[in-house]
């Protein structure tokens, strides 16, 4: 079986498919486009899940590993009365991790925002495949690493940042992250499938908050946003409205206290 590599390179607004039949092979393939690339071989089956649905669940899942290979998906918690937590957004290039079938637990399932699709895995191929090819098993810890680190700073987001901080900080996480499994557009954009309420369940907010503040930031010059793509049109900005560092030597907390709410 062939190798498909996978290249994020310049697309329209309007395509942000992460294949590209016809790209080249780099030197270097990002961490995310390694593992795409690597599960679109190894996958004994290719699970094809729509937008809106959830990504059933699977006979013997401790036997495989789920690697989504395009599309964005997420992982949500759903408590009794209907209320919503989406604990991660998945991105090509990640792993689902398993889930327990525990009764007690909140009960949590992996629903695809766009039409996605998901490699299986026997783990068997993948540990002889590491045993081949040690490097591998680093790239699989720092997707680890990266997918436990963005958890904490959505929790980060959710518990104490305000409202303004958490959009602004979550725009940017998220901007690095499609631009890392996806690629940008000539002008910068990136892809951001995700509608308003997505964003609020992911940091605590109402749809209704996130759309004001939303405004806000586009209002003061930091972002331009339209169907299914974002761009960053001012970083620095954008990073003092978060109370972060943009540039990593300039402390920036004047935005964030400026459009506080």
């Amino acid at each position: 079986m062939s190798l498909h590599i996978v290249v994020p390179e310049a697309r329209s607004k309007n395509n942000f498919s992460v294949f590209d039949s016809n790209a080249s092979v780099p030197d270097v393939l990002s961490r995310e486009n390694r593992l795409v690339a690597i599960a679109d071989k190894l996958a004994t089956e290719h699970r094809h899940v729509s937008a809106g649905a959830e990504l059933g669940a699977f006979a013997d899942s401790e036997k495989f590993l789920f690697v989504v290979i395009d599309g964005w998906m997420f992982r949500n918690a759903i408590l009794e009365d209907g209320r919503r937590q989406i604990l991660d957004f998945i991105l090509p290039g990640d792993f689902i991790a398993g889930r327990r079938q525990d009764e007690a637990e909140v009960s949590q399932t992996v629903d695809a925002i766009t039409d996605s699709v998901v490699a299986i895995i026997p783990v068997c191929a993948m540990a002889q495949l590491i045993a081949e090819m040690p490097s591998l098993a680093m790239t699989m810890l720092e997707a680890s690493q990266s997918a436990l680190y963005a958890s904490y700073e959505n929790l980060v987001d959710a518990g104490r940042r305000t409202s303004i901080e958490a959009v602004a900080h979550f725009l940017m996480r998220m901007e690095k992250r499609a631009t890392q499994a996806i690629g940008q557009t000539e002008d910068g954009a990136v892809p951001f499938p995700l509608i308003q309420e997505q964003i609020g369940d992911a940091i605590g907010l109402t749809a209704v908050h996130v759309c004001r503040t939303l405004r806000k930031l586009k209002t003061a010059g930091a972002i331009e946003m339209g169907r299914g793509w974002l761009k960053i049109t001012d970083r620095q900005l954008l990073a003092e409205f978060a109370g972060a560092w943009s540039s990593g030597d300039v402390p920036a907390v004047m935005g964030a206290h400026r459009l506080a709410s």
